[in-house]
């Protein structure tokens, strides 16, 4: 176990980027947990203290929290009801979960890129119904506001059926960006 004195950091979620923030943490001499659901996740593979379970199941996610001192996330995508549990419990998080929360949603994002005059791709919210209408007009890439990643939420105009424009609607009510 560390040290008492040394603060701890945990680490919900065990892939890549939570396999270098182990590494650079153990460069420093800080302990890191990890809490991830397989022993062959990238982080699992080479921290010390990994906790093998369901990143986004409450209660095993607060009793992960009663091992570390400073929390921290291998990604955005925590549920919302882990994060304000996370946000009650007084836990040192970083970032905070208020702000995890907002930056979930990719149009988020990119109007807080563009406010802050940082360069990003055009785009344009559009939302189900609209979303046949941009359809119609050019080609164009629509990604899903939340929950898309490395292609996944996204549907290109030029290559999509009727089928499915319903499909990703069905799949992704909450509105789109292109």
């Amino acid at each position: 176990m560390p040290d008492q004195q040394q603060k701890t950091i945990g680490i919900i979620g065990g892939g890549q980027l939570a396999r270098m923030l182990c590494i650079k943490a153990h460069e420093m001499g800080v302990p890191c947990y990890v809490l991830s659901e397989h022993k062959d996740d990238p982080a699992a593979q080479l921290c010390q203290y990994w906790v093998q379970g369901d990143t986004t199941d409450v209660d095993t996610v607060l009793q992960f929290l009663a091992s570390i001192d400073i929390l921290t996330f291998e990604s955005e995508f925590v549920p919302e009801a882990v994060l304000t549990r996370i946000a009650r419990e007084s836990q040192e998080v970083a970032p905070s979960c208020d702000l995890m929360l907002r930056i979930q949603d990719r149009l988020y994002q990119k109007e807080l890129l563009q406010k802050h005059g940082i360069a990003t791709a055009d785009f344009i919210a559009v939302a189900g119904p609209e979303l046949r209408k941009q359809l119609a007009q050019d080609k164009r890439v629509f990604k899903s506001r939340r929950n898309g990643y490395d292609g996944k939420g996204t549907l290109l105009s030029h290559t999509a059926t009727e089928e499915d424009v319903d499909a990703f609607i069905d799949q992704y009510p909450d509105g789109f960006i292109s």
